[in-house]
């Protein structure tokens, strides 16, 4: 490897393993994902390949208590707009798909 790295005349670095331990917010937000999908499979656990995209999709739009806002609009700086809101033409929908470019973009965080 010091070869490698000496003849593309590159530096070598050396980092402590990663330890999944170690990081809090990601077990937190496990713990959470788990929880969900477990009571959406009581009935039949082997399909939690296919709840897994709706479960994600419910901790993603659901409000934080710490910060009063959803994980997607920390993301993006705009509300997640639901399927139903695309079927029944919402006036957010309609308002949004006339904006363009930088005026998408103002009422971003």
């Amino acid at each position: 490897m010091l070869d490698m790295a000496e003849a593309f005349k590159f530096k070598v670095l050396q980092s402590t393993p990663y330890c999944a331990q170690a990081n809090g917010q990601a077990e937190s937000c496990n713990k959470v994902i788990i929880n969900i999908i477990r009571k959406m499979l009581e009935k039949n656990p082997k399909q939690w390949h296919e709840k897994l995209s709706e479960t994600l999709w419910a901790y993603r739009t659901s409000k934080r208590e710490a910060t009063g806002l959803t994980p997607y609009a920390l993301t993006y700086c705009h509300d997640a707009i639901l399927p139903m809101q695309i079927v029944v033409q919402s006036l957010r929908v309609a308002h949004q798909h006339n904006l363009v470019g930088e005026d998408y973009f103002k009422p971003c965080c």
